[in-house]
């Protein structure tokens, strides 16, 4: 970088630097392109080398090169790389020129004047802010303001060509108002009055004007025509000089007369003349080629060998990435003699070989290599007209990923940063986002897109057409799909059998569901504002911070959602963002309407949708299994978990095979019905009770409650064997009775077959009677968690109460009868006096199990982490697997309790509250004050 140049007509800076002259921050600014409160803000800190600068008669202050920042010094060699200056100091003594235009103002045309004024009324308001406006906002408003100006709109990449074209042209001086910086590229010049040749001259060469009238062009002659012109004006002018003129008074005649009426023959008045004393010279030397073009002797037309064009075109589409002259230079030595004779080795390819190899070929030929989708974007696709389509007609379905990564908290309590999977549903004549569902899978579910499908059913019925992906997930989803067996039979009965059809969208084709697609590209943009944003793809469009406050997380330092979104709170983001689609104007297809509005205005009268009925729902929100029921009931595998099922009316259908449906969301129950759908009842699915159940949490009855389904089970086989030997006889035993002189047995075999059949009209009241089925068990759930609950406060074992009702009017009269332990109010203070009997003894324990309990969560809060939930039932199983005994014995009460105020005081948080004097518990004696 030199900085030592002499600047002209100007003092040397105070410092010494005799070489070095001081320069105005405008002068500066008007060199560098930059505005002038920029540059005194990069010299805020520098103090000036002078101050007896003069600029436009008042006295500025100046700086030497040497003195400048090195922003405003690397912006200085730009310059003066890009203006092909030999110094720095070149660069601000030869500030940079305004642009002026190639025709003065009024030379140029009404029609190119009217249309800078109308770009500069759209242009002026943005240019003043653009240093105010963000880049996205500066680009909407200007685009709006050109529409609105010019009456049509304009795409955003050209109002930035005439944008940056403008600021260029002002140079820096930001004087928005002339308005040369504001004509077209291309000028026309006004229109001039035809050329006036006066009557003398006229007739003086009238046949050369009439011959350039009979022209079929006048204004531009073919070859033909021009050599007869000039053959006319050489012996025109050979007649003036035989009259009597000199050669050069004749020549100047016939030029003033060519120039006027025949511009075409040369460019100017210079060339016209040069032109026509070479063609007077040849003529007169009887050449007859003189009048004749000389480039016709250029040459003949090339004609390369068509494998030549071929090698270097095959060579640079796959070899060269589409470069004809690296292809060219690679294949020189492999062409034929007559295309190497033609063209000297070089390293650019000729112009007439490079145009037959041709580029458009070169690139749809690369694109093709690439893929048929490249090569798809380069030949266009077909334009769909959705004109006539209604609303409910036609749905999309679809899957994408969230751009924003949200905080997931795992069922071990640990937090997880995931990208939700979002399946969305769009009606396609409104847009309207009709259904979508959201899940914190790494990939799409069949699970997710009934999901989703559901959902818009819920809300809207069912289309006439449901167009999916053609993905794996989505052909796995039979139930939008339906299934057939091997020997066609239907196994599961898609949304085909509804009248809803299900198509497929084209494999490897965006563009089958562009309006889709297009609303995932705009709901990306409306996720860049919100925290969490990786870009659309991470490992390139993730920003630093982005990045920063990932490390933070990772590492442990910040909770996720100091900076993330928790999963719920995401979820009411999406809510939020789909009300907000939906409620915003379309322009287009929609034309200024709401997708709202459009899916109320769309609908077709005469054609209501498909109603969304019971049948559906169940259909849908299931999964459904054809099983067999043996001895010990029924098992099967849901999602990869095996379902084992016995009890309820299992034991009645011991070898029938029935239909299994499990709800998706709810897996504890399982629906049977038979296959021709006569008979529906519902049986809770089998738990897994504790090896140690019996001594560790005898009341949690885990265990009793599936040995008593097991025994539901034997006692049906016990009672059909009864029923058998009742009615036929025990053959062992009349045998001996005959023996004995008694009678013979009676015999006999019924047997019966069942009709297999898969689908009739009786599917329609399943999901009622499911729906009943399933509340009944869940209110006796709750009714058997009551009971136990209400026993336990009594000091009653859990195991010894049943769940039904008789147990629960006992429970009731019991409780109405027990003396109650309230505190009472002795001197001002709460007193809670504890009885040595058994049943307070357990309520203390309970006591101490409860503030155990307490005191752990409580450690979380100081950093301990535990790998499952901390609940009243878990720290009691704990303690009793340490004492190796029920913890309502009596007999060891002193033992248990003792054993629990330890726990509690080796918390962290019994710990702090023994440092400061602060009770953990009150003794079984103690009073307790409350406040």
């Amino acid at each position: 970088m030199q900085t030592d140049a002499h600047i002209s007509n100007a003092k040397p800076a105070r410092n010494g630097d005799a070489t070095v002259s001081a320069v105005p921050a405008a002068q500066i600014a008007a060199a560098l392109a930059m505005k002038r409160q920029a540059v005194q803000w990069h010299l805020r800190d520098v103090e000036p080398a002078t101050r007896e600068k003069f600029v436009n008669g008042n006295a500025a202050a100046g700086w030497t090169l040497s003195q400048l920042p090195p922003a405003l010094l690397k912006l200085a060699e730009a310059a003066r790389v890009n203006g092909h200056y030999r110094t720095l100091n070149d660069v601000f003594t030869n500030p940079r020129t305004r642009w002026q235009p190639p025709l003065p103002m009024n030379k140029i045309c009404d029609a190119d004047i009217q249309a800078a004024t109308k770009l500069r009324d759209a242009l002026k308001p943005w240019l003043i802010r653009q240093h105010d406006l963000k880049p996205g906002e500066l680009k909407a408003g200007g685009v709006e303001s050109y529409a609105r100006v010019f009456g049509h709109p304009v795409t955003p990449r050209f109002w930035d060509e005439l944008f940056n074209r403008t600021v260029q042209r002002d140079g820096g001086r930001e004087e928005w108002n002339n308005l040369a910086i504001y004509l077209p590229v291309r000028l026309k010049p006004k229109a001039t009055p035809a050329d006036v040749v006066s009557a003398s001259v006229t007739d003086d060469f009238a046949e050369l004007e009439n011959l350039i009238v009979a022209c079929i062009n006048p204004h531009d002659p073919s070859e033909a025509e021009r050599a007869g012109l000039w053959m006319l004006a050489l012996e025109k002018c050979a007649s003036l000089v035989r009259a009597g003129q000199s050669e050069k008074s004749a020549s100047r005649l016939v030029r003033q007369f060519l120039f006027a009426r025949a511009k075409f023959l040369a460019p100017s008045r210079n060339a016209l003349r040069m032109a026509l004393e070479r063609k007077l010279d040849q003529w007169q030397r009887n050449n007859p080629e003189s009048l004749a073009d000389g480039r016709k002797a250029n040459g003949d037309r090339p004609e390369y060998p068509s494998a030549d064009i071929r090698r270097v075109r095959h060579s640079a589409v796959l070899k060269n990435g589409s470069r004809i002259d690296s292809a060219w230079r690679e294949e020189y030595p492999q062409l034929s003699e007559y295309t190497r004779q033609r063209h000297p080795r070089s390293r650019k390819c000729p112009r007439a070989f490079y145009q037959l190899v041709n580029r458009l070929k070169v690139d749809a030929l690369c694109a093709r290599l690439q893929g048929k989708r490249k090569l798809r974007k380069i030949v266009g696709s077909v334009t769909r007209n959705a004109d006539g389509i209604h609303t409910m007609a036609r749905w999309a379905v679809d899957d994408w990923t969230s751009n924003v990564v949200v905080a997931f908290r795992n069922p071990d309590g640990t937090v997880s940063l995931i990208q939700p999977q979002i399946i969305t549903v769009m009606d396609f004549a409104s847009r309207k986002w009709v259904g979508w569902s959201m899940s914190n899978d790494k990939g799409p579910t069949a699970e997710l897109v009934c999901a989703a499908i559901l959902d818009g059913f819920r809300r809207h019925d069912v289309p006439r057409k449901l167009y999916v992906e053609n993905g794996f997930t989505f052909g796995k989803s039979l139930n939008v799909n339906g299934k057939v067996d091997d020997q066609g039979r239907t196994v599961v009965a898609g949304l085909a059998q509804y009248g809803c059809a299900i198509h497929h969208f084209d494999k490897m084709s965006p563009t089958s569901k562009g309006e889709l697609e297009k609303s995932f590209d705009l709901f990306q943009r409306q996720m860049e504002r919100h925290p969490g944003y990786a870009g659309r793809l991470q490992m390139l469009d993730a920003s630093d911070d982005f990045k920063r406050e990932t490390r933070l997380i990772n590492s442990g330092k910040v909770d996720a959602t100091k900076f993330r979104y928790t999963f719920a709170e995401f979820i009411r983001v999406m809510h939020r963002l789909i009300e907000e689609w939906n409620a915003a104007p379309q322009f287009g297809h929609l034309h200024g309407l709401t997708p709202d509005e459009a899916f109320e205005v769309l609908k077709d009268a005469n054609d209501p949708p498909i109603k969304f009925d019971n049948r559906l729902l169940w259909m849908l929100a299931n999964e459904r299994y054809r099983v067999t029921v043996e001895a010990g009931g029924v098992s099967f595998r849901h999602y990869g978990r095996k379902i084992q099922v016995r009890g309820g009316e299992l034991p009645q259908h011991v070898g029938e095979e029935l239909w299994a449906l499990v709800d998706r969301q709810d897996c504890s129950m399982v629906t049977f019905m038979s296959l021709d759908h006569r008979k529906t009842f519902t049986v809770e699915t089998c738990q897994q009770p504790s090896a140690d159940e019996s001594r560790i949490a005898t009341g949690s009855s885990v265990l009793a409650s599936e040995l008593k389904k097991i025994g539901s089970h034997m006692r049906a086989v016990e009672t059909e064997l009864k029923d058998l030997t009742g009615e036929f006889g025990n053959p062992r035993r009349d045998l001996l009775a005959q023996i004995r002189g008694a009678t013979d047995a009676l015999a006999g075999v019924a047997d019966g077959t069942t009709r297999r059949v898969i689908l009739n009209s009786r599917i329609e009241n399943s999901a009622e009677q499911m729906h009943a089925q399933r509340q009944a068990i869940t209110a006796k759930r709750r009714q058997n968690t009551a009971n136990k609950s209400k026993a336990r406060r009594l000091g009653i074992p859990a195991v010894l109460v049943e769940d039904d009702d008789q147990s629960r009017r006992a429970l009731e009269l019991l409780g109405d009868t027990a003396p109650t332990n309230s505190p009472t109010k002795l001197d001002g203070k709460f007193i809670y006096q504890l009885k040595p009997s058994g049943h307070d003894q357990i309520k203390y324990v309970d006591y101490l199990v409860e503030q155990l309990a307490k005191f752990r969560k409580a450690g979380a809060g100081f950093g301990q982490k535990f790998t499952g939930e901390i609940t009243f039932g878990s720290v009691k199983k704990i303690a009793a697997a340490q004492l190796h005994c029920d913890l309502h014995d009596v007999s060891r009460f002193d033992e248990i309790s003792a054993h629990l105020q330890g726990a509690i005081d080796a918390t962290i948080l019994g710990k702090k509250n023994l440092a400061k004097g602060t009770p953990n518990y009150h003794e079984f004696f103690q009073t307790q004050e409350t406040p």
